[in-house]
């Protein structure tokens, strides 16, 4: 990828690891048995990415995948459901940082209140895929998951 040409996140993206994964959640009001069963999936994020359209679908092990369809940009966001059944909406904007363009999902609760971000960033020569995710309300946590792209 040249310095000049934005990153495509298009491609079949393997979960090869977490930090913090139980904390995160734990602190998203998640139970023990669900924060167990979450560590233990093999986790698949597949992404087709056209322009500022990205339709991302998530497998998580044998449960049924969730698609979702987001626009960058667009401010009515994409109405999400998490792990605990809560549906939230993400509004996605992309960003020009040092480190080169990253896309930034926020996340709303019903009443407007920014709850959680997912910092995405391509690395290796789009060979990783690096999400951060913060928590934004009390109590705050983080995490970082960490894909490598499937040929």
């Amino acid at each position: 990828m040249s310095s000049t040409q934005s990153p495509n996140y298009s491609g079949t993206w393997k979960l090869t690891s977490s930090e913090n994964l139980d904390g995160f959640l734990k602190a998203r009001g998640i139970g023990w048995a669900q924060r167990k069963l979450a560590a233990s999936l093999s986790v698949t994020h597949i992404v087709e990415h056209v322009g500022d359209q990205f339709k991302i679908t998530i497998k998580r092990g044998l449960l049924n995948p969730t698609s979702n369809v987001y626009i960058v940009g667009d401010q009515k966001g994409t109405k999400v459901k998490d792990l605990s059944g809560k549906e939230n909406t993400f509004v996605v904007t992309s960003e020009k940082r040092e480190s080169g363009e990253v896309l930034v999902f926020s996340g709303y609760s019903e009443d407007g209140k920014a709850i959680v971000q997912a910092i995405r960033m391509l690395c290796d020569e789009g060979k990783t895929l690096k999400i951060f995710v913060s928590k934004l309300i009390e109590p705050k946590a983080q995490m970082v998951s960490i894909f490598t792209k499937q040929e």
